[in-house]
């Protein structure tokens, strides 16, 4: 792709694939690089699509303009075998996508009804059922993340405009819909949710003045306070199936941290001790590694050898070629990296190739 291109909405399977978004003179356009070409995934009818998630049987979630004026969007599945399928039924308006899981469900938000005043609220779509309102704590709601088992959660809050603090949700189809048990009623968002139902995202605790703080819910133990680093705030944005997790710490000033936490090690700060320098932590995969950006170099991180420079296991580097940060790893390992040329694909033991 050209340098000149900007991309979001990156995720890579276990199959090499990768799914992103490629913004052009405004226009964004849904692309899946198969292992060996870049396709353009097509749109709803509109001029616009951008990917949210992709899953390791190749189907991508995300959402789609219908209209020329690119005013109407709506959820989509992708698969090589259907193409792009609309997730919208009657009488459901605006809908977006944010998660797909191993089964092909897909998560998101949708305005349920045709009335100027409709609210948006969570939704869980099925091939067989079609897109099911998962309701609202409140009067909105809307989904951040979907387990392969079928758990939903995201934040719900007063009506669209309002003032009503948020409230982390967690969506079953025994429960329904309910507040996470043991955070505090206000201000609280979850991120994420690992196949063992566990749940990170961020809280004030009562001992934090305000901040919030990163946290970990199981159903098991309940919520526990992950810490902020040397920061005065945290966030957890991802957590993978063994219970680790990654996240941000910031302070008001200048620091803006990436962290990864662990049951042996607890919070451990991308850039402790170096508050000029800029890091995040963007994902981790099944083993545990982690990605992200340490000031302008990307970077993997592993329990064994911490952070390694990933400038500095190319194999057959094009001239001046610099990564800048790593955007998503696979649970095989493969990176995809954002650049000074474009997007790569670093894969292990073999020459890295750009997407």
């Amino acid at each position: 792709m050209s340098a000149n291109t900007e991309t979001s909405g990156i995720d890579i399977n276990t199959r090499g694939q990768v799914a992103f978004t490629e913004s052009d003179g405004g226009v964004n356009r849904a692309k899946l690089y198969d292992g060996s070409t870049v396709l353009d995934l097509g749109t709803l009818g509109g001029p616009s699509a951008e990917t949210a998630a992709l899953n390791n049987r190749g189907q991508v979630a995300g959402s789609s303009s219908l209209d020329p004026a690119g005013a109407i969007i709506h959820a989509f599945r992708w698969s090589q075998m259907t193409g792009m399928v609309d997730l919208n039924g009657p009488g459901q308006g605006i809908s977006s996508s944010v998660d797909i899981n191993s089964s092909g469900q897909v998560a998101g938000s949708a305005v349920f009804g045709l009335a100027p005043d409709s609210p948006t609220q969570a939704f869980r779509w099925r091939p067989r059922t079609g897109m099911q309102d998962l309701g609202a704590l409140d009067d909105v709601s809307r989904a951040s993340a979907l387990s392969d088992g079928g758990v939903v959660v995201g934040n719900s809050e007063g009506p669209e405009g309002g003032p009503d603090s948020t409230i982390a949700f967690r969506w079953t189809q025994a429960t329904g819909i309910s507040p996470i048990g043991t955070l505090p009623s206000a201000d609280t968002t979850a991120a994420d949710v690992n196949n063992a139902g566990h749940i990170v995202g961020g809280t004030p605790f009562a001992s934090s003045n305000g901040f919030l703080h990163a946290f970990l819910w199981t159903p098991q133990e309940g919520l526990l306070d992950l810490g902020t680093g040397s920061g005065d705030s945290s966030f957890a944005g991802k957590i993978n199936d063994r219970g680790e997790v990654i996240g941000s710490v910031l302070t008001f000033t200048v620091l803006f941290h990436g962290f990864v936490w662990t049951r042996e090690s607890g919070l451990i700060e991308i850039g402790l001790g170096q508050p000029e320098v800029f890091t995040l932590a963007n994902d981790l995969n099944a083993q545990g590694q982690v990605v992200g950006a340490f000031g302008e170099r990307a970077y993997v991180w592993t329990r064994k050898d911490g952070v390694i420079d990933l400038n500095t296991r190319l194999s057959n580097a094009p001239p001046g070629l610099v990564l800048l940060s790593g955007q998503a790893i696979s649970d095989n390992g493969s990176i995809v990296a954002s650049a000074n040329t474009g997007l790569f694909l670093l894969i292990p033991h073999a020459p890295s190739s750009p997407c």
